[in-house]
């Protein structure tokens, strides 16, 4: 962080990451948007996203506010903050899904190349690892161009995306709206637990945390994250409502209207901002590990750092994919996640209360009987705190997600 930072990284940066990396790992496709909004009640798709796009500009609010106060700007001295020691069990839980998502990113790049690019899967994967490790040794700088060229492009893709589909197909989206609910599913429910589990990017957006100068930045540039994930996703319900509902037993929703559509360009379009979305997912998670490694004093000192900005990439990427094809660690990952989301939530929200009960002691520790700070630390303390239970809360409700096989 510098005084000279833009406005555009003091505001929108943070946003922008998030909205990357989460649309790459989640709803490109449609599937997601279809699973949670669509599938039992298309009238509610909207009001659904709005409530998601709240839940996820508060927490990034408060997650935004803690990391610059406490000038974490990693995982690790994000959650050492909080846990001490325990924050590696943290770390191993965040490995753990980090293989999952690259073993599942690389799949589905193989696939959009094959499908759409007219390229064999290896192909497709290959360059997906391939961008993500140049992207990633080039350094922070050039991730953050990147996310601030590519992150927006979705936005004008899926807009003109929505507007053709209309178009088309006049009428269908009100004749879906219509549509009577299905029984079971509340649109409530199923809105927090897409929030909750989605939250779990959080710790790729930090590393930008550090052009933050002041805490109404911090909290301003969280509360954008909400409009700025969900605004693709709206454009994207749009046009698969006209579509609906076919779209509901679709593998690939968004597929579904590209082929009603036949237009190449648009597929191409399409396709090629769907696979620059999951390149930058990939190196959005491995950016973070990177940058955690980066900051642990002794690391840069025996490694070089543009080594590590280099190999970890490939590293992880070839091992993760390869594990995923060949060993079938998606499901291993998979069906025991709900265990490790809940050890997160007790290494969370237990050092939160003890923390809370005792803390006239515990922030005594740092600072003199009687001092004038005391009451200020307390308050801060009442701020922040409560954020972190949510933190656990949505990593309990992505295990339970992904162990579903949702996603």
């Amino acid at each position: 962080m510098t005084p000279r930072a833009s406005f555009w990284r003091r505001y929108f940066l943070a946003g922008v990451v998030f909205q990357s990396v989460l649309i790459g790992g989640g709803y490109a496709t449609g599937r997601e948007l279809v699973e949670y909004f669509l599938a039992s009640r298309p009238a509610a798709a909207f009001t659904g996203l709005l409530l998601v796009a709240a839940i996820w500009s508060v927490i990034c609010a408060a997650a935004f506010a803690h990391a610059h106060a406490a000038r974490t700007y990693d995982y690790r001295t994000f959650y050492r903050s909080l846990l001490g020691r325990g924050w590696v069990l943290y770390e191993i839980a965040y490995i753990a899904l980090m293989v999952l998502v690259l073993a599942v990113l690389g799949a589905a790049a193989g696939e959009i190349g094959s499908q759409f690019l007219g390229v064999t899967p290896a192909v497709g994967t290959a360059v997906f690892a391939l961008l993500v490790a140049v992207v990633c040794a080039l350094g922070l700088r050039v991730v953050e161009l990147a996310f601030s060229v590519w992150g927006p492009l979705i936005y004008p893709v899926f807009g003109v995306l929505a507007w053709l589909a209309i178009t088309q197909w006049p009428g269908t989206i009100g004749t879906a709206l219509a549509t009577p609910a299905q029984p079971g599913n509340e649109w409530v429910m199923e809105g927090l637990a897409y929030a909750g589990y989605n939250l779990a990017v959080i710790a790729s957006v930090l590393p930008f945390a550090r052009h933050f100068t002041t805490t109404r930045e911090a909290v301003v540039s969280g509360l954008l994250c909400g409009p700025l994930a969900i605004i693709p996703g709206m454009l994207l319900i749009t046009a698969l409502l006209t579509q609906y509902p076919e779209i509901v037993s679709a593998p690939v929703p968004v597929t579904v209207v590209l082929t009603g559509l036949e237009l190449p360009w648009l597929t191409l379009m399409v396709s090629c901002v769907i696979f620059g979305t999951l390149v930058q997912t990939g190196f959005g998670i491995i950016g973070s590990l990177v940058e955690r490694l980066v900051q642990t004093e002794g690391v840069v000192q025996r490694f070089p750092e543009r080594w590590l900005r280099a190999v970890v990439p490939v590293v992880l990427v070839v091992v993760s994919v390869y594990l995923g094809e060949r060993l079938g660690l998606i499901a291993l990952i998979a069906q025991g996640y709900g265990t490790v989301a809940w050890v997160i939530l007790l290494l969370t929200v237990v050092p939160v209360i003890l923390l809370y009960l005792s803390e006239t002691y515990s922030i005594g520790i740092f600072l003199p009987a009687g001092s004038p700070a005391l009451e200020i630390a307390i308050h801060v303390n009442h701020i922040i705190l409560w954020s972190f239970p949510l933190f656990g809360i949505s990593m309990v409700l992505s295990g339970v997600v992904r162990a579903a096989g949702a996603g």
